[in-house]
């Protein structure tokens, strides 16, 4: 199965400064998903989110206050995925670890990585592509934003991601 849902965090306040490198360089952001940090992803199929599981994730995004990061560095990961990290991280993991246990079915990136790093993905090439624009993004350095909302991301008949429905940080 494809997945076709998924729980970000959105960060609009950076989308003037990654956005154009984004939609060159990670597929993603060509078809509708905007500058975010991932929550869960794949969550969990989106034919079977009910209001059972819209209210977990509004519970979730409830627990805990709205809160500014700032994205200091870029970082690698091996040498095809560029990215920014958010600091401090630790309200992001914390989302992220308790979505996976809330939905232990749904292993978070299909249970390829034993930590999940919170990051906002720049783009996904080889290094020599992607090295112009680690250095363009370098100079535009600290990025500053505010973390307020969850969005429920799903793919729609069209092949795009769309948000399905947003719930605000300390609801």
């Amino acid at each position: 199965m494809i997945p076709d849902s998924g729980l970000v965090v959105p960060f609009p306040d950076v989308e003037y400064a990654v956005g154009a490198h984004r939609h060159r360089h990670d597929p993603r952001a060509a078809i509708g998903v905007p500058a975010h940090v991932t929550i869960h992803f794949p969550w969990i199929p989106a034919a079977t989110v009910d209001d059972a599981a819209l209210t977990k994730v509004r519970d979730l995004a409830a627990s805990v206050e709205p809160f500014e990061v700032t994205f200091n560095e870029l970082h690698w990961f091996g040498e095809t995925v560029l990215y920014l990290a958010p600091e401090p991280e630790h309200q992001l993991r914390d989302l992220s670890d308790r979505s996976a246990a809330l939905w232990p079915e749904a292993p978070r990136y299909g249970g390829a990585f034993d930590d999940v790093v919170p990051h906002l993905t720049i783009g996904q090439a080889d290094q020599a592509e992607l090295r112009p624009v680690e250095a363009a993004l370098a100079r535009e350095l600290p990025l500053k934003a505010k973390a307020d909302e969850v969005y429920w991301f799903a793919l729609n008949k069209e092949g795009r991601w769309e948000r399905r429905a947003a719930f605000p940080l300390g609801g």
